[in-house]
C-alpha cells in the first residue's frame, strides 16, 4: 500500500555557476538557506517537516566541485561533490589503491 507523499512547502531555488554568485546568495539569506549537493536527504527532510528554508542553494555546478584530478606535483584532488563512482573510476586512484579497488 504506497501511501500519498505529503507536498514540498514553497521555497526559492538557486544554482549558482561561480562560487562568488554561490557565497553572495547564502549571505544574502543567512539562516534561511540550505545548501543543496546530492538533495536526497535535505529533500525528504524538507517534505517530513523537519527543514523548512527559505531558500535551497544548489552547488553541484560549481566549477571542480565534482572533480577527481590528479596532478603529479599537486596529488590528487577530489572535489566536495565528487560521486564514489568518479573516485573509484579515476585512474590515479587505481595506479595507487589498485589491490583495495580489486585490481
Amino acid at each position: 500500500m504506497d501511501l500519498p507523499l505529503p507536498e514540498l512547502p514553497f521555497f526559492e531555488y538557486a544554482k549558482p555557476t561561480t562560487l562568488d554568485e554561490a557565497t553572495s546568495l547564502l549571505v544574502q539569506n543567512e539562516g534561511g538557506v540550505k545548501v543543496l549537493v546530492g538533495g536526497t536527504d535535505i529533500l525528504v527532510q524538507i517534505r517530513a517537516g523537519h527543514r523548512q528554508p527559505n531558500m535551497l542553494v544548489d552547488i553541484k555546478g560549481l566549477p571542480g566541485i565534482c572533480d577527481v584530478t590528479f596532478d603529479p606535483k599537486k596529488g590528487l584532488h577530489i572535489g566536495a561533490a565528487a560521486t564514489m563512482n568518479a573516485i573509484a573510476q579515476h585512474e590515479a586512484v587505481h595506479a595507487y589503491c589498485g589491490q583495495t579497488f580489486g585490481q
